[in-house]
């Protein structure tokens, strides 16, 4: 696959995220089971596709305290996302959980946006 067809299917994949995302929120208990598969194989996909990318294009660069910290910060957020999203469909901690799901949803987009355009453009 080219590198112009990986970020247009990635890019897909973030907006499927984000708005099936936003359709679980807006339609409430109980999650429609075809909702919530498709929220979380985007994510799935769209983290995947990502690592492969930072991967093809952190081969040319080095690794510069910027890109680390992005990487870092990558990977603790996407952990939260995770765990937020496991412990918001039990039910549990929701306000809580909900408001740590969106900061850390905010934070990977953000520094995957930094990570990129570091790479790409600088």
């Amino acid at each position: 696959m080219e590198i112009t067809t990986k970020i247009f299917v990635n890019s897909s994949l973030t907006v499927l995220s984000i708005i099936f995302g936003i359709i679980l929120h807006k339609t409430g208990k109980p999650f429609q089971s075809g909702t919530f598969t498709i929220h979380k194989l985007a994510t799935f996909g769209f983290i995947i596709l990502t690592i492969i990318l930072m991967i093809h294009f952190s081969k040319n660069d080095g690794k510069t305290s910027l890109f680390v910290t992005s990487i870092s910060l990558a990977i603790a957020s996407v952990l939260v996302i995770i765990l937020s999203g496991s412990i918001l469909s039990t039910g549990k901690f929701e306000s809580i959980m909900l408001k740590l799901h969106r900061t850390a949803s905010v934070t990977l987009l953000t520094t995957i946006f930094i990570s990129f355009y570091k790479l790409l453009c600088l």
